[in-house]
């Protein structure tokens, strides 16, 4: 069986390994499907924003033209011809718009699958690094006090426990090892640091612009063409 300082640096080795893959397939998700993706999700909001602005002009045209008419008592003027002008230009640039956004919306639905397939794989990175961040840490925590932790909790009373403690039990083999969990439970239960430590030396799994990673059920049923619910 390994001893502690062998585990450590297993753990170590493993640990290295693994940062060196994170960073290497967190490099080619930011610079590959997600790269693609985010510039499409871009266009895609460019182009909606667009529609809406050029609807809005087209309401206000046809109110414009209302109310020249009204004005003119429905005879076409200048203006009026302006109007209708402006109006069927909107018109085009809106039909127009709305066959791009058809093809951009198709475009980023098929690039959800590669996307969402280089997002697992950078997930499954990232996990990957963090536990050998939480067993580096874990072994070198226990090297630095494992051994002072196991003195005290190897202590037993002596015949006589009036002069123990009331936490320890007759009844149990190491007492010591009973308050110190109990101690060691209450210190967890009021430590105020970060439950994620590793983000420090690891960064965030940050997937950019990708909101909704499919599952590779949602793959599957995607490219069977079947509706993929979020």
């Amino acid at each position: 069986m390994l001893d502690l300082k062998q585990k450590l640096a297993a753990a170590k080795k493993d640990y290295e390994a693994a940062r060196i893959n994170l960073e290497k397939v967190r490099t080619a998700y930011n610079d590959g499907p997600q790269k693609e993706y985010a510039e499409t999700q871009a266009n895609l909001a460019e182009l909606r924003a667009t529609i809406k602005e050029n609807e809005a002009a087209l309401e206000e045209s046809k109110a414009s033209l209302a109310k020249e008419l009204q004005r003119s008592n429905g005879k076409t003027t200048e203006t009026a011809k302006k109007i209708l002008s402006d109006r069927r230009s909107i018109d085009d640039v809106l039909d127009q718009c709305k066959v791009i956004l058809q093809e951009v919306e198709k475009r980023a639905s098929d690039l959800h699958i590669p996307v969402s397939q280089a997002a697992q794989e950078y997930q499954h990175a990232y996990s990957k690094a963090a536990h050998y961040w939480w067993k580096v840490n874990t072994y070198s925590a226990l090297q630095e006090c494992g051994q002072k932790m196991c003195e005290a909790m190897a202590v037993v009373p002596p015949a006589s426990t009036d002069q123990f403690s009331a936490a320890f039990s007759t009844e149990d083999k190491y007492p010591s090892r009973t308050l110190i969990l109990k101690e060691l439970d209450r210190m967890l239960a009021e430590y105020k640091g970060s439950p994620q430590p590793y983000r420090a030396e690891l960064g965030d799994c940050n997937l950019g612009a990708l909101r909704e990673v499919l599952t590779p059920g949602q793959i599957t049923a995607k490219r069977n063409g079947l509706k993929v619910s979020a």
